[in-house]
C-alpha cells in the first residue's frame, strides 16, 4: 500500500520501541550518497553497454587490464561518505533496535557509518584478496593497473562477479535474520535482482503466519513487491531518514 510520509511514520514508529527491525538495502541507498547505480536511467549499464560483460568472472581473467581500468574508474568511491539513512540505521543497530542489516551494495558505506555485522550479499569493493595465496588487501591504489600479490597471483576485488554464485553462508545468515524479524525495512531496492530479492519473498511468507510482522518499503519508483508491502513510501529516502532520526531521538528524551 503506497502511503504518504506521515502515514508511513505513524505505522513505523511503534517498531522503534521494540527490537527486531531488519534493514534490506539496495542501490537507491548508495545513489543518495552520490554513487552511480547499475541499472538506473543514468547508471553504469546505460553509460557502457558492455558493463555486465566487463564485470564477469571470465572477463577479469581474460582481460584484466580492461577489467581493472573499469573497476578503478567506476567502483572505487574513495571520497563518498555515508548519508543520513546509513547513520540512523547504525544508530538504531547500536541501540539494539535494528537486529540485522542486509545489503546488495558493495560500497561499504554501512560499515563506514558504524554498522556492524553487515551481511554484504554482493561483497565489498573496498576489500581485495590474492586468488592464489588468499592474502587480503584493503587498498590497491599503490599497485600497478593490474594488481599482483608478492606471490605472483592476481589480486581481485572481494565482490560477486557475473557467473559467480552468492556465498551460501551469507544467504543462510540473511534468511535467518529475516525469519526472526518483526519488521523488514526495505530501503532503495527495486527488488528485481535475485536471489537477493527472494529474501523479501521469504519474509512475506513468514508474515502470512504472523500478523504482527510488517513490511515497509522506501523506494523512489515501483518495486516487484509493492503489492505485498504493508506500507510503501514512494519518494526520497532522505525524507524518511530525517523523520526516523527525529522521532527516535525525541523518544529518547521522554
Amino acid at each position: 500500500m503506497v502511503v504518504d510520509k506521515k502515514e508511513f511514520m505513524d505505522n513505523f514508529r511503534p517498531f522503534l520501541d521494540k527490537k527486531g527491525i531488519v534493514v534490506f538495502s539496495g542501490a537507491g541507498l548508495s545513489t543518495a550518497s552520490g554513487i552511480k547505480d547499475f541499472r538506473g536511467k543514468n547508471g553504469l549499464y546505460s553509460e557502457n553497454i558492455n558493463a555486465e560483460e566487463i564485470l564477469s568472472h571470465h572477463f577479469m581473467l581474460e582481460n584484466p587490464k580492461e577489467f581493472y581500468k573499469f573497476f578503478r574508474e567506476n567502483l572505487i568511491n574513495g571520497n563518498v561518505k555515508p548519508n543520513s539513512m546509513h547513520k540512523v540505521i547504525s544508530l538504531l543497530q547500536n541501540d539494539g533496535i535494528v537486529s540485522g542489516i542486509i545489503t546488495q551494495n558493495i560500497d561499504g558505506l554501512d560499515i563506514m557509518a558504524g554498522s556492524k555485522d553487515v551481511i554484504e550479499l554482493h561483497g565489498n569493493a573496498n576489500r581485495f584478496y590474492c586468488m592464489d595465496c588468499g592474502k587480503k588487501y584493503s587498498d590497491i591504489s599503490s599497485f600497478d593497473l593490474i594488481p599482483k600479490c608478492n606471490c605472483g597471483g592476481l589480486i581481485r576485488p572481494d565482490i560477486v562477479l557475473y557467473e559467480e554464485p552468492l556465498d551460501n553462508f551469507l544467504l543462510m545468515s540473511a534468511k535467518e535474520e529475516i525469519k526472526n524479524a518483526n519488521c523488514l525495512l526495505v530501503v532503495g531496492s527495486s527488488l528485481r535482482v535475485n536471489p537477493a530479492a527472494s529474501l523479501v519473498h521469504d519474509f512475506i511468507v513468514e508474515k502470512k503466519f504472523n500478523k504482527g510482522k510488517k513490511l515497509f518499503i522506501v523506494n523512489m519508483g515501483e518495486t516487484d513487491y509493492d503489492y505485498f508491502a504493508d506500507y510503501k513510501y514512494d519518494g526520497d529516502i532522505m525524507d524518511i531518514a530525517s523523520e526516523i532520526d527525529r522521532v527516535y531521538k525525541k523518544s529518547l528524551t521522554k
